[in-house]
């Protein structure tokens, strides 16, 4: 099917791609094993990335960014005691090394397993620095950035 009157973005002029990239994801639904740990975990975590915005939702937990939007992006957490994780892994965006920093040091004082760094990545690229690490149910989490002039 030939879809009619899409652009691809690249044909935007500058002032619509950066309306059309201000926002680009609407949310995650994260599974997890326990609501009772998750909450612990993440009321810690996600304020600190930029989601500081939280309540209970029918279907379990959601923290909101804050956006000048009428809904913001967020990360929703739901129960499933059968969860099981997986290696897929969902990375954040810091500004700065330091900002990494910080929030490694929040991750692991909210109960983070498994942290690795935080560190350069030259296997990713030259500039690249996280830390990396798991929620109580094993879900794989980053916080990175990449360092102008590293």
């Amino acid at each position: 099917m030939k879809r009619t009157g899409v652009k691809p973005l690249n044909t935007f002029d500058s002032s619509t791609r950066a309306k059309v990239q201000r926002r680009l994801f609407d949310h995650i639904d994260l599974r997890v094993r326990s609501l009772k740990e998750a909450r612990a975990f993440y009321s810690l975590l996600l304020p600190a990335i930029g989601f500081p915005n939280f309540g209970d939702t029918p279907i379990g937990i959601a923290y909101d960014a804050t956006r000048d939007h009428t809904k913001p992006e967020f990360v929703g957490l739901i129960e499933d005691q059968e969860h099981r994780p997986n290696s897929t892994r969902i990375a954040f965006w810091a500004d700065s090394k330091e900002e990494v920093d910080r929030i490694a040091v929040v991750a692991i004082a909210a109960g983070a397993k498994n942290v690795e760094g935080p560190l350069f990545c030259p296997e990713y690229s030259p500039t690249y620095y996280a830390v990396f690490f798991e929620d109580p149910s094993g879900n794989r989490l980053e916080v990175c950035c990449r360092i102008v002039g590293a």
